[in-house]
């Protein structure tokens, strides 16, 4: 980035050290022309004379008069241009403010960072802001959803000189666009804000690694948990039992599958009780379902049975095969002992008949 051009204030103290300068040169022309003072003994006579030093000596006011003029010609991170790359780097996505809402130090997370948000629609078209979190609601909001979760936590936005609460979840994922920039530098330009410095983004990056390195304690995970809790009491009753009982179900089923690949028929079954036992639980005192839950639940039910009905005949076939593997090895045993049979039946007929012949000749 290139360094901008001198500010006022810069200008305004390059002036004056000029100045200055102009009158020391004076005042040493004055005092050349001048007749020579006759010396004297007193403490103020004794510090000008200090200052008549010979030329080509730097005097200490000299020397702070180069210090200053050195910075003042030096660069500063606050004297730059802010970017539209550099406000992005300090952009959190929804996905970011849905992944550490929770976390104790989240105030600290969002304060001085940026977001983009949806404002409405315009011909169709939706409409965002380039906005500033100046600091989280100062009371909850109205449960919403984000992600299939529940929040109640509400946000201080600032665009410009306007400050208003908004929700989280119409905070963009995708980072700013050159025409939200240009009409943020505008409004900004036109309402008298100064935005903000590079030097303050690099410190919000630098929170940034610090929170999210941050390992959690037991205090934090109580903290959490308390949130979580109060939360959920803040929930309608009936939405959060069908929610939790929503979850249970789709746990036992995914253990029920992870128990039939492993053909671990024991827990499958187990699983299956389970789950007959929380579909009973809801339907004790339960409103009557719709047609449309009742064509699932006969489904889901079908479908229940043909896995049952796939697991038994597995097993029938694999008993099967087993037992035409057991008889085949017995059948090929006793082949082979057969086999070796009428070789020695032949000898011992051979040997009779020998014998016959002989007796007969004798």
């Amino acid at each position: 980035h290139q360094v901008r051009g001198a500010t006022k204030e810069k200008t305004r103290k390059l002036d004056e050290l000029k100045a200055k300068r102009k009158a020391k040169s004076e005042k040493k022309r004055t005092r050349i022309n001048s007749p020579k003072r006759e010396r004297s003994s007193s403490p103020m006579d004794m510090e000008m004379s200090s200052e008549d030093e010979e030329d080509g000596q730097i005097s200490k006011l000299e020397q702070q008069e180069e210090r200053e003029s050195c910075l003042l010609n030096k660069a500063k991170p606050e004297d730059e241009d802010l970017t539209l790359e550099d406000l992005e780097k300090c952009r959190l996505s929804r996905n970011k403010l849905v992944k550490y809402a929770l976390m104790p130090w989240f105030e600290d997370f969002v304060k001085g960072s940026w977001v983009r948000y949806l404002i409405g629609a315009d011909q169709g078209q939706p409409v965002y802001r380039i906005c500033e979190i100046a600091n989280l609601g100062a009371n909850p909001a109205k449960p919403y959803k984000i992600e299939n979760e529940y929040f109640d936590t509400s946000l201080e936005l600032r665009h410009g000189a306007a400050i208003k609460v908004f929700p989280m979840d119409k905070v963009f994922n995708a980072a700013f666009t050159e025409d939200e920039w240009c009409r943020f530098k505008a409004t900004c330009e036109h309402e008298k804000v100064k935005l903000p410095a590079k030097r303050t983004i690099e410190k919000k990056l630098q929170q940034f690694a610090k929170l999210t390195s941050h390992s959690l304690t037991e205090a934090d995970v109580a903290a959490i948990l308390a949130r979580k809790a109060e939360l959920n009491r803040s929930l309608p009753k009936s939405r959060t039992t069908a929610t939790k009982a929503a979850l249970e179900r789709a746990e036992l089923v995914r253990m029920r599958a992870l128990a039939q690949m492993r053909r671990d028929f024991a827990e499958s079954a187990a699983l299956e009780v389970q789950l007959a036992a929380l579909d009973a639980r809801q339907g004790v005192g339960a409103p009557a379902r719709s047609e449309k839950e009742d064509i699932l639940a006969k489904v889901n039910e079908r479908n229940r049975q043909v896995n049952r009905d796939a697991v038994r005949r597995a097993e029938v076939a694999e008993a099967e095969r087993r037992k035409k593997a057991r008889l085949a090895r017995a059948a090929a045993a006793a082949n082979g002992s057969r086999a070796g049979t009428p070789g020695v039946f032949k000898c011992v007929l051979f040997l009779l008949f020998f014998l016959l012949l002989r007796a007969f000749a004798d």
